[in-house]
């Protein structure tokens, strides 16, 4: 043997793999699962999984070509060309690198540059990186050689980043960072107050359940229409009530909380109170389970 056979009994060996239809379906399954929902029925499977498996053998077996085609298609955003009946959008649990990122992101987190300011760059990294190993994802550390449970565990598949105390910790994580309350964090975000003047209209922000509705929006996985008192609405009444009455009721007592919190906003007046009803808001929705999909 030498070292050219050697490679090129590997590579035979791959050829022989690649060689197989079944290669490029299996890849394709698994980018779907990934991006789309664990559940794959004959229509998915002759469909899309068919079609991203052709184009991955005659791209080459390139990931990248797949994974555009597949984010550009109808079924990665609404399910079927159909209509909204079997619409996947907003299906999969958030993993912990998701739903810690996504939110630094939203907020408005600034990393200091990693080569001019290594200590303090690695210093909010790591604090992110121990908060979403505490949610049940040690980075590059799986529990087992076969990966993530979340992403092959037949049946559970993205259930199993829930339990009792991964659900604890993600709701722990968004209250103390909305309310400013993370002891020892590093991290400098937007707050809900500032993030609500930089983000959101002002004059709808006036109305106490226009600011609701389009907070739901910037927040949650909603793919339509979200109002008050319509029966079409993709969040029903008694969850939209819900955050209303989080938000005006939790720290403010008022003989009218919709008038006041108008007052409030619009005249700029008593700003401990308009900041503590925002948190109250923000972790209303963003510690509701809506908030745990993607």
């Amino acid at each position: 043997p030498t070292r050219e056979s050697a490679i090129d009994e590997i590579q035979q060996f791959i050829d022989t793999i690649f060689d197989q239809e079944e290669t490029a379906i299996h890849i394709c399954r698994k980018i779907y699962r990934f991006f789309g929902y664990h559940e794959i029925n004959d229509g998915i499977q002759a469909g899309i999984i068919t079609d991203l498996a052709q184009l991955f053998i005659a791209s080459n077996y390139r990931i990248q070509p797949v994974l555009e085609a597949y984010f550009s298609s109808t079924e990665f955003y609404d399910g079927q060309a159909a209509g909204f009946t079997d619409d996947l959008y907003g299906s999969i649990i958030k993993s912990p690198i998701d739903l810690v990122i996504g939110h630094a992101r939203q907020f408005e987190l600034n990393l200091p540059d990693y080569l001019q300011s290594p200590d303090e760059f690695y210093e909010q990294t790591g604090y992110m990186l121990s908060k979403i190993e505490g949610m049940g994802l040690p980075y590059y550390e799986p529990f087992e050689v076969a990966g993530y449970p979340a992403y092959h565990q037949f049946p559970i598949y993205h259930r199993s980043w829930i339990t009792t105390n991964y659900l604890t910790s993600r709701y722990a994580y968004v209250q103390q960072l909305n309310s400013g309350m993370m002891a020892n964090s590093p991290l400098q975000i937007l707050s809900p107050i500032a993030y609500s003047e930089r983000f959101i209209d002002f004059d709808l922000a006036a109305n106490a359940k226009n600011l609701v509705t389009e907070v739901c929006r910037h927040f949650l996985a909603v793919s339509r229409q979200v109002e008050f008192n319509n029966l079409e609405s993709e969040l029903s009444d008694e969850r939209l009530n819900y955050f209303l009455s989080a938000f005006l009721t939790t720290f403010a007592i008022d003989e009218n909380p919709e008038e006041a919190w108008t007052f409030r906003w619009t005249n700029g007046v008593d700003r401990e109170t308009v900041s503590r009803q925002l948190q109250d808001l923000f972790n209303a929705i963003m510690q509701s389970p809506e908030y745990q999909l993607m």
